[in-house]
C-alpha cells in the first residue's frame, strides 16, 4: 500500500515506517538524536541496532531500493526506525 507522510517513532521503540511490503523507499529523519533505520524480511521488528544505518536529523534517502541499502538482508521488505529520544520520519513509497 502506498504511503506519503510522517510516522511518529516513540522513544526507544522499533517502529515500522512502511505500510506493508515495499521495494523502494524515500525517507527523511527528524529528531534530536540519531535515528537508526533497519530493514527486515517480513513484519518482525528488529531487536538491536546491529546492521542498522544511522541518520542525523534532516538526513535520509530518496527513492532507494531497500535491497541496495541493506545488502546483508535476504529479501528485505519492511523498514523500521529507532531513536532513543523519539523521532518523526517522513516516509514515501509506492
Amino acid at each position: 500500500m502506498a504511503q506519503q507522510g510522517r510516522v511518529s517513532v516513540p522513544a526507544s521503540t522499533w517502529t515500522q515506517v512502511t505500510n506493508g511490503d515495499v521495494t523502494n523507499i524515500t525517507f527523511q529523519c527528524f529528531a534530536n538524536a540519531p535515528v537508526f533505520i533497519k530493514a527486515t524480511a517480513g513484519a518482525v521488528a528488529p531487536t538491536t541496532t546491529e546492521g542498522a544505518l544511522r541518520y542525523r536529523s534532516g538526513y535520509g534517502e530518496v527513492d532507494k531500493a531497500i535491497a541496495s541499502l541493506f545488502p546483508g538482508v535476504t529479501s528485505p521488505t519492511r523498514v523500521y526506525a529507532f531513536c532513543e529520544a523519539g523521532a518523526q520520519v517522513e516516509v514515501g513509497h509506492a
